[in-house]
């Protein structure tokens, strides 16, 4: 999806979940690393939780990849080739 589709989508999420305070701040003359960025806040620690997952599950049903799970995976990946190289050295 576009930019504002994903922000609609996340917006519509956040309401859907009863989040609080919900601020959207534009980054478009800012930064180069993203459009816009959305803060909010809950009731209490579950309910952010709750709301996080819910934003990244619809996001996720949309077509948007999951940067946190590239990120990890990506990490997870990079570990296991510098450590088979670190044990095949040790081995040798």
């Amino acid at each position: 999806p576009s930019p504002e589709e994903t922000l609609r989508l996340v917006l519509a999420s956040l309401d859907d979940m009863k989040a609080e305070d919900t601020l959207t701040i534009d980054l478009r003359e800012k930064s180069s690393l993203a459009d816009t960025m959305v803060v909010t806040s809950g009731r209490s620690n579950r309910h952010v939780g709750s709301v996080a997952d819910r934003v990244l599950e619809n996001l996720g049903k949309a077509g948007v990849k999951n940067f946190f799970d590239a990120a990890r995976a990506n990490f997870a990946n990079q570990t296991k080739r510098i450590t088979g190289a670190t044990l095949t050295k040790a081995g040798r």
